[in-house]
């Protein structure tokens, strides 16, 4: 069951398609950022924080909601004051933490940007150097750059990524329907993701105490998937005409992608604690060829529920 990150390395590197297009005004910036992201993590914080519990069936509404005054001090000093996540069903917002947090260092990346990068002469150099500083860190396990999850390194990881975005957006219209790029997209993608597997897979078989270091989404295989990725979604895109409303379709998919992220989560591990996960895996059977087919099944159906959901979210937000 390989993770490849997907979901971790997109939202960095998109980021870098937009965030230096236009002079980005800090103080807006700061309050676009807290209507669109603080407020739903707070709000998604909040909701876990009281029901987690009676949503995997453990306690009773009311039991889940109360708290001790030692478990607000220790939400407080090991979540709030280190700026990361320390809630239970919630390990895929570490990402809105470390956006907030670019948000605020947006100063200092944007002056890398401007006064360093945008002006080399080469931007070939400028990805080589940035890809060579993944593969030195990845060489030695994570130690020359201390990437994480949460705090500056973090912020530092995602620059890296924001930036090598934003150098291929500025090359986009070379890229955009040019068949060549679409299939060097598709090796890049296939083969990175092929080999990071294979590791995942040895260090499951080896040595499960271990979370295998390129399974991480500050590694270089996962710059050379978003690369590819990008080569691939771009190459092949303005080959194709798409219609009007495949294009309306698609771009409002897009507007619940955030939604999407936030619940998902929470679908899978209800869907786990009613017993759906288990009943599935048993009528699959474990076998390596049931485990892809649960992956795509349960994968699909967690998307689509997700999906469902996040219409309604969106739906009464914009009634509201």
């Amino acid at each position: 069951k390989a993770n490849f990150s997907i979901s971790k390395i997109f939202p960095w590197f998109i980021l870098g398609f937009f965030l230096f297009e236009n002079e980005q005004n800090w103080g807006e910036l700061l309050i676009r950022t807290g209507k669109r992201i603080l407020v739903p993590l707070v709000l998604y914080s909040a909701f876990i924080w009281f029901f987690h519990e009676f949503l995997i069936g453990e306690e009773t509404i009311l039991e889940s909601i109360m708290h001790t005054g030692e478990e607000y001090r220790q939400i407080f000093k090991f979540g709030i004051m280190k700026w990361t996540n320390v809630l239970p069903m919630s390990g895929q917002i570490w990402y809105l933490y470390v956006y907030i947090a670019v948000m605020l260092f947006y100063p200092g990346v944007r002056g890398v940007w401007d006064y360093g990068i945008k002006k080399s002469k080469n931007d070939k150099v400028v990805v080589i150097f940035i890809f060579l500083q993944l593969v030195l860190n990845d060489i030695f396990i994570n130690k020359i750059w201390g990437f994480s999850y949460s705090g500056i390194f973090a912020v530092i990881g995602a620059s890296f990524f924001i930036y090598v975005g934003a150098i291929v957006y500025k090359h986009i219209d070379k890229i955009a329907g040019n068949l060549k790029w679409a299939a060097a997209g598709i090796l890049m993608y296939i083969l990175s993701n092929v080999i990071r597997a294979i590791v995942q897979y040895y260090y499951y078989i080896t040595s499960v105490d271990k979370v295998p270091h390129f399974i991480n989404w500050y590694t270089s295989f996962s710059m050379i998937v978003a690369i590819g990725f990008v080569l691939m979604v771009y190459g092949l895109w303005g080959t194709r005409k798409w219609s009007l409303l495949a294009r309306k379709v698609i771009c409002h998919i897009g507007t619940l992608t955030f939604y999407v992220y936030l619940v998902h989560m929470i679908i899978l591990e209800w869907l786990k604690s009613i017993g759906v996960h288990s009943l599935v895996q048993e009528f699959i059977g474990q076998t390596w060829w049931g485990d892809i087919v649960f992956v795509i099944v349960y994968g699909t159906f967690i998307l689509i529920c997700s999906l469902l959901i996040s219409e309604v979210i969106y739906l009464a937000l914009q009634s509201g």
